[in-house]
């Protein structure tokens, strides 16, 4: 005999997990208007620019006989005020290419310039702002379907 029949269960979790989703869509947005579009904002406007150089590129490696496919670049770059600095850039890059980088000494680190025109070009359908509000639509969906078995 059962403690709790599976659809006893469901009943009971599915607000819990409508809390989580809600509150964790709320967090990603937060993140996302407070943190990652301010740190964008502040790149484009005090960061000083800098050319790096592609140092290395994504390879198909083979690992037992399966394929697995490395889908970042990395590039270096010597900033007269912040140093050596190796950045981490999505997709393939040609090795030896210069690629245009913005470094901000406050920050002590550097980003492509690239990546920062996309995102202030997404602004606001950004990829974290859509998983957000993707997870309280989910959240008001389960909490609406808790609330109707009941």
């Amino acid at each position: 005999m059962d403690a709790f029949p599976p659809r006893r269960l469901a009943i009971a979790v599915l607000p819990w997990l409508g809390l989580v989703l809600g509150a964790t869509g709320v967090g990603a947005i937060a993140f996302g208007i407070f943190v990652d579009h301010a740190e964008a904002i502040r790149f484009s406007t005090e960061a000083h620019p800098a050319i790096g150089r592609v140092q290395m590129s994504p390879t198909w490696q083979s690992n037992d006989g399966r394929r697995a496919f490395r889908n970042r670049s990395l590039v270096t770059v010597d900033d007269s005020e912040i140093g050596l600095q190796t950045v981490s850039i999505y997709g393939q890059l040609t090795l030896g290419t210069n690629v245009q980088l913005l470094c901000l000494t406050a920050a002590q680190r550097c980003v492509s310039a690239d990546a920062i025109r996309e995102h202030l070009a997404m602004w606001p359908v950004t990829p974290l702002m859509l998983a957000g509000a993707i997870q309280i639509a989910l959240a008001a969906i389960l909490t609406f379907a808790a609330r109707r078995r009941r």
